[in-house]
């Protein structure tokens, strides 16, 4: 408790200082890395987070001042120092561990959702604390803006990286139920999205071309997340057309056929 106040009190000196320098910008760093790990377990165990001490965090009001931090003016510059992002990337890991598994911490970050959205796409770590904001939490995701979810699905075609596409996996299977609406919006706003967003391999040519990065991935790194995007895209296909949804099946089906699904998805140097 004290070692949380602590840090506490040295994140508020921060966030009022009018120019912060490197040093301010590294202790922030360690004061919220030192937040992140009370909150979550060692990997060993089988919970990995400690509901005590984000209790304790959000009696302290620990995550409003992390988040006044990320919306400092000096955090929407084009250009942040390296100091600034990895302020940035431990206060998303400790946001991340403060709502994981935590529907009372997921409430209370879920309306600055679009303020994190700022920092998408700079290697922040805010998709992952994202998806832990939104996973298991059916009430949240339920009421999602259709604005955000067309914000989330664009993501895939700026980045074509497999994390973005776990974040809108949340978003159609959630608690391990599908959500309708959500299905139905994400595919559709898929759909529009057309070539831009689909990497699919699913003519002669394109298996050719996906045996040959198959072949490559354990050496190239592109190689390698393009394969992890192709199958996170089949994977989150399979959530968007789960359960007896005719309409998205058909659209689904009218992108990769059910054969071609199961071949991508039980391809032993895929498993």
């Amino acid at each position: 408790f004290e070692e949380t106040v602590k840090c506490n009190e040295s994140l508020i000196r921060m966030s009022k200082l009018p120019a912060p320098t490197k040093r301010d910008f590294q202790s922030a760093t360690e004061d919220l890395l030192t937040l992140a790990r009370l909150c979550c377990r060692n990997k060993d165990q089988k919970e990995p987070v400690v509901p005590a001490f984000q209790k304790i965090m959000r009696d302290g009001n620990v995550h409003s001042i992390v988040v006044h931090l990320l919306t400092l003016p000096m955090n929407k510059a084009a250009s942040l120092s390296p100091d600034q992002c990895e302020m940035i990337r431990a206060a998303y890991t400790f946001l991340k561990y403060f709502c994981m598994q935590n529907q009372l911490n997921q409430a209370l970050l879920f309306e600055h959702t679009n303020s994190f959205l700022v920092h998408m796409g700079r290697r922040l770590h805010v998709a992952e604390m994202i998806t832990e904001l939104l996973r298991d939490n059916r009430r949240i995701v339920s009421i999602l803006s259709e604005k955000t979810a067309r914000y989330l699905v664009g993501l895939p075609c700026q980045y074509r990286e497999a994390r973005c596409l776990k974040l809108l996996e949340v978003l159609v299977f959630n608690q391990r139920k599908t959500l309708k609406r959500n299905q139905d919006m994400v595919m559709r706003l898929m759909m529009e999205k057309g070539e831009k967003l689909f990497l699919l391999y699913n003519t002669e040519q394109g298996m050719e071309e996906r045996q040959l990065l198959i072949q490559r991935m354990s050496q190239d790194e592109s190689a390698r997340q393009k394969i992890e995007y192709h199958t996170g895209l089949i994977e989150l296909l399979a959530q968007v057309a789960r359960g007896l949804h005719s309409a998205t099946e058909i659209m689904c089906a009218s992108l990769i056929s059910l054969e071609q699904g199961f071949e991508n998805i039980q391809h032993p140097s895929l498993t």
